[in-house]
């Protein structure tokens, strides 16, 4: 029998983050297949917050492919200035990085709002939107639809 120790004396934990707005890079996008039958593949995007004091912060979001989900995936291409009304998804099948379209890289600002799991408090990005009025729209931090 294997066996390994875990030392947790180290573990920082992190302060959730006050809802609002924070200027974002798309660190990473990897294409997620489905794990299991009736369930659809997904993009994780990983953020890295650009300013003081969360500069190097990262943030998460999830873009499914679900038929119901589309819409946040459609929002947020929509709003980084790369959507399209029919999109190919291009990634690597040894990475599973995205190649396109070309999201590492992307400035953003990420909508962050809170939500509770499990008794606790946690970060949730409920949208990306341009980092300037060009070339997406802006999403009022307001607008949060929930998956169905």
């Amino acid at each position: 029998m294997g066996r390994v120790t875990i030392d947790f004396s180290d573990v920082q934990d992190f302060d959730v983050l006050d809802e609002g707005e924070y200027p974002v890079v798309i660190s990473k996008a990897e294409f997620k297949p489905a794990r299991e039958e009736g369930k659809f593949p997904y993009i994780n995007l990983e953020l890295d917050l650009t300013e003081e004091p969360n500069k190097g912060r990262k943030l998460w979001m999830i873009l499914s492919f679900s038929p119901k989900a589309l819409w946040r995936m459609k929002d947020v291409f929509e709003n980084l200035g790369i959507y399209d009304d029919s999109l190919e998804v291009d990634y690597d099948e040894e990475s599973m990085l995205v190649t396109q379209p070309e999201l590492a890289g992307l400035p953003g600002v990420a909508v962050v709002t809170h939500r509770e799991w499990e008794g606790k408090t946690q970060t949730q990005v409920d949208a990306l939107i341009s980092s300037d009025d060009k070339p997406g729209k802006k999403v009022p931090s307001g607008n949060k639809r929930k998956f169905q």
